[in-house]
């Protein structure tokens, strides 16, 4: 197909077994190994390049996803307006809600659009799920990361992206144990319409 525009998220076929699609900057956005006849996947609004054969569908992909857990607190972001900051972060991200600061590390702008658009949902879902507290035990903060995953998650596929796409970002962003697994769990629960 070689390289295209999309101005909104958009479906698209292959019936190809294996199916890579870059981002205009050469990073790797989407990657599938086809055991199907045909395989249906969405792509959100951006500059694409692949050497596979598509067909752009009449509307998205449908995918039914679970509630977002209900949230246990809600801070507003002032005037609904985030700044974002790259600075060295060993947290990789922070976001200080009541301010309205994210600040992400130098290293983010080095991933794939799909695992930096992950991570940003993430974040934004601290408004909703708090996140680190001294006060906080062990298993009531990893509950908040969980949540914040689950957010990300549904708001990734809203944008367009597709489920494995979430997986992806948590095992490769995150890499714990206990959000790996929730994360396995929340995918199972994902059916394509």
């Amino acid at each position: 197909m070689g390289y295209f525009e999309l101005s909104k998220k958009t479906g698209f076929r292959t019936t190809d077994k294996e199916i890579r699609i870059f981002t205009n900057d050469g990073k790797e956005c989407y990657f599938v190994n086809n055991l199907k006849p045909y395989h249906d996947f969405n792509l959100p609004a951006g500059k694409y390049y692949t050497e596979n054969r598509i067909l752009k569908l009449g509307q998205p992909v449908f995918f039914d996803v679970p509630p977002t857990p209900k949230p246990n607190r809600r801070v507003m972001i002032p005037n609904g307006r985030l700044n974002i900051m790259y600075r060295n972060n060993p947290h990789k991200a922070s976001i200080n809600c009541a301010k309205g600061i994210l600040i992400l590390d130098f290293k983010i702008k080095e991933l794939p659009k799909f695992k930096q658009d992950f991570i940003f949902f993430h974040e934004l879902g601290h408004q909703y799920y708090g996140g680190y507290n001294a006060q906080l035990q062990k298993k009531e903060y990893m509950q908040a990361e969980i949540n914040c995953d689950t957010y990300a998650a549904i708001n990734m596929i809203v944008k367009g992206y597709n489920p494995s796409q979430s997986f992806i970002s948590v095992r490769d962003c995150l890499s714990l144990p206990e959000r790996i697994e929730a994360s396995e769990k929340f995918n199972l629960k994902i059916k394509k319409k």
